[in-house]
C-alpha cells in the first residue's frame, strides 16, 4: 500500500510543483520566467523544473514497475504504465533539441523537420504519453472497480470507492478528449490571433487535472484517504496494524 501512496503522491505533486514553479520562478536570479504550454515541455527548462520533471517520471515509472497489485492483471498493467512513464521522460516531446523561451508550435523555429531523428523521438514521446494516460484511465474505470478478495463489491464503502474511481477515470478521459480535439483542429485555427488555448496553457491544465485525478484514485486505493472509505474488516485490520502491539 505504501507504493500506491507514492504513486498517488507523485502524480499529484508533479503538476502542482511545475505550475507553482512557473508562477514564482521570477524570483530566481538570471532566469526568464516561462510557463510552458505542456507538462512535457518542462524537459527543456533550464532550471530546477527539468530535473523534477524527469526525476519524478522515472521514479514514478520504477515504482509502478515494481508494484504488485491485487491480481496479476493489475501488476502487468502497472508495469506497462511504468515503462511508458520512463519513455515519456527519456524521449522528449520535440527531440533532444534545446528550445529557447516558451514553446510555441505556431512560430517556434527550432521544431525538428519531418523525418528527422528528433521528429521520431517526439513521435515516441507522444505515443508513450497517449498510451500512459489510457492506462491511467483503465486503472480507474476497470481495474480498481473490480471486487476485492473479500468480495465486498456491494458494501457501502466499496460503492463509494467505485464512484470515486469512476469519476477519476471519466475526468482523465475527458481531459484526453479535450487535448485530442485541440490537436485535431487545423493549424490555421490553432495559430489564429486569438490563440486562447495557448494563452491559457490549457494543454498543461488538462494534463495536470488528469494526473491529479489519477493520483487521487491511487490514494483512495492505498487507504491513504483514511478509514472512512474502508470496509469494516479492512478498517479493523488497519487499526490493528497501527496499534503499538502490532509495531
Amino acid at each position: 500500500m505504501r507504493l500506491s501512496r507514492l504513486v498517488g503522491g507523485l502524480a499529484i505533486a508533479l503538476p502542482l510543483f511545475l505550475g507553482t514553479f512557473s508562477l514564482f520562478s521570477w524570483i530566481l536570479p538570471n532566469y526568464d520566467p516561462v510557463f510552458h504550454d505542456t507538462i512535457s515541455h518542462f524537459y527543456y527548462n533550464d532550471a530546477l523544473a527539468e530535473e523534477v520533471f524527469v526525476g519524478t517520471l522515472v521514479g514514478l515509472g520504477l515504482i509502478m514497475i515494481t508494484y504488485r497489485g491485487g491480481n496479476s492483471t493489475e501488476s502487468r498493467v502497472a508495469s506497462a504504465g511504468g515503462v511508458l512513464a520512463i519513455c515519456v521522460a527519456m524521449f522528449p516531446t520535440s527531440g533532444w533539441i534545446e528550445l529557447e523561451g516558451s514553446y510555441d508550435r505556431c512560430s517556434n523555429p527550432t521544431e525538428p523537420p519531418p523525418g528527422s531523428w528528433d521528429a521520431w523521438v517526439g513521435v515516441i514521446h507522444v505515443g508513450s504519453a497517449v498510451l500512459l494516460f489510457a492506462l491511467l484511465a483503465y486503472f480507474c474505470l476497470v481495474l480498481f472497480r473490480r471486487p476485492g478478495p473479500s468480495g465486498a463489491i456491494n458494501s457501502k464503502n466499496k460503492e463509494k470507492r467505485n464512484r470515486y474511481y469512476w469519476r477519476s477515470g471519466l475526468t482523465i478521459v475527458g481531459c484526453m478528449l479535450a487535448i485530442a480535439g485541440y490537436w485535431l483542429v487545423g493549424d490555421d485555427a490553432k495559430c489564429s490571433e486569438a490563440r486562447l488555448w495557448s494563452d491559457l496553457n490549457l494543454t498543461f491544465v488538462f494534463e495536470a487535472i488528469a494526473l491529479i485525478a489519477f493520483g487521487f484514485s491511487w490514494l483512495v486505493r492505498s487507504r491513504g484517504m483514511g478509514k472512512w472509505l474502508l470496509d469494516k474488516d479492512q478498517a479493523a485490520w488497519l487499526g490493528h496494524m497501527e496499534s503499538p502491539a502490532a509495531k
